[in-house]
């Protein structure tokens, strides 16, 4: 009812981050709710939020924080926003390690719908970035659980070649992303690895101590001894 009213102002967005209503209809992967919103608001009318994202960017980005394959650093150096744009995925206030019952292939074939309706309706610029020079391409690539089956539909298009390819401000590609991706997973995230900066924080932690031991024994003739590994996995 409320869109049917004469009065209402389709181009409001939300205040800082500049969020429309389309971008929200999105990131709920409600392809019906969509629809019925572009039979009054075309989906051009959306461009992109304040982060840079399209609609196509948000309906590839990660459900919530766990969402995030945060066992591999280029991902996680990469990804920091999610569809839930709830505060509660700030980095510091989540263990690393959460585990979740969620079972994020749940949202495949509405994600897969989703993306080929702005596809089809004139949201196919996959290179666009945001503000972390990521273009949709990252965001599918970082996301546990990746939806392969949208991802070969998009590269099979041949304005996909150049966004897979494309690296963001820090460095990785959408291939690059979904490399790592898989090799956690190959390394068997269920037997007992850690988040990559848990890793980095016990290995600056060895590398500390090892310093300690090294001066303490040094006037002994023994800090040869000390051979603590630095490195870490």
């Amino acid at each position: 009812m409320l869109i049917q009213t004469p009065s209402i102002n389709f181009d409001i967005r939300t205040p800082v981050y500049g969020v429309h209503l389309l971008h929200f209809a999105v990131a709920k992967l409600d392809l019906e709710l969509l629809k019925r919103l572009t039979q009054v608001i075309p989906l051009k009318t959306a461009l992109s939020t304040a982060l840079g994202h399209t609609l196509m960017h948000i309906a590839f980005l990660p459900e919530d924080a766990t969402h995030v394959q945060r066992h591999a650093k280029s991902v996680y150096q990469s990804i920091h926003e999610t569809r839930d744009l709830s505060g509660t995925n700030d980095q510091g206030t989540w263990d690393p390690n959460r585990i979740t019952d969620k079972d994020y292939t749940k949202v495949w074939e509405a994600q897969h719908e989703v993306m080929e309706y702005l596809w089809h309706n004139g949201i196919n610029d996959l290179s666009a970035p945001d503000v972390h020079r990521n273009n949709a391409l990252h965001y599918l690539c970082g996301c546990k659980s990746p939806n392969l089956r949208a991802l070969e539909w998009l590269r099979c298009k041949p304005s996909s070649s150049y966004a897979w390819q494309n690296q963001n401000m820090y460095g990785f590609s959408p291939e690059d992303l979904l490399e790592a991706n898989k090799r956690v997973v190959d390394l068997g995230l269920n037997h007992g690895l850690k988040s990559w900066f848990q890793r980095k924080r016990s290995a600056e932690r060895r590398a500390r101590k090892q310093k300690v031991w090294k001066e303490l024994l040094a006037p002994c003739g023994r800090s040869e001894y000390v051979t603590l590994d630095v490195d870490g996995w």
